[in-house]
């Protein structure tokens, strides 16, 4: 079994381990000293959901495909959090302007920002439980006293109000819900990543 990871090959000797839950294991641990995390796992070429991970963790190394890994810094999870808070603060302007999009009959305009929020969202998603390696203090990564994940997913019901707004083709509720709902809430994600940027490397 060969293992890749961030496309260079890893030199990796193998010891006692004898399934591929106990390499990754290893891997794992050896990325955390590292103040790194393993984002993606492809084995023969398909990347892997959690869902699979399970069963490939119980495969023999003998019999193991060969393996990809995608990892993530500390580092380089700032410099995204600093990205996304300045696409949430822009986001949140765009979101204000939906309603006069729609009531000046610019609705493609209006559905390329809530397909830009939809695109952002799920980004956030993947971002957001990833913050602790950072070095943030863990006090500096609640948001509004919440997991900042939880804050977000206080959204979706939104989502789904929206959805229905648009099949209904309900200008006014769409408007309503993208500039006062959705636009403070995608601020406020931003000004929280801007904090947690700013507060990075004071761990005690």
């Amino acid at each position: 079994m060969k293992i890749q990871i961030n496309g260079t090959p890893l030199d990796f000797t193998l010891e006692n381990e004898k399934t591929v839950g106990e390499v990754m294991a290893q891997l794992e641990r050896a990325c955390e000293a590292n103040g790194m995390t393993i984002t993606a796992v492809r084995a023969g070429g398909k990347t892997l959901s959690a869902d699979t991970l399970d069963n490939l963790f119980a495969v023999p190394v003998t019999e193991a495909e060969d393996l990809e890994l995608e990892t993530i810094s500390g580092r380089e999870i700032l410099a995204l959090a600093e990205e996304k808070s300045a696409a949430c603060a822009a986001l949140a302007d765009q979101l204000e302007e939906v309603p006069v999009l729609l009531q000046t009959g610019r609705e493609k305009e209006a559905m390329a920002v809530m397909e830009t929020f939809s695109r952002e969202t799920e980004e956030l998603k993947r971002l957001l439980p990833l913050l602790s390696l950072g070095s943030v203090a863990e006090e500096n990564l609640l948001l509004d006293g919440q997991n900042p994940g939880e804050y977000l997913a206080a959204v979706f019901p939104f989502i789904g109000e929206m959805s229905g707004a648009i099949e209904q083709q309900d200008t006014v509720t769409i408007g309503d819900i993208a500039e006062y709902e959705i636009a403070p809430r995608m601020r406020e994600i931003g000004n929280f990543l801007t904090a947690v940027v700013r507060n990075a490397g004071q761990n005690p």
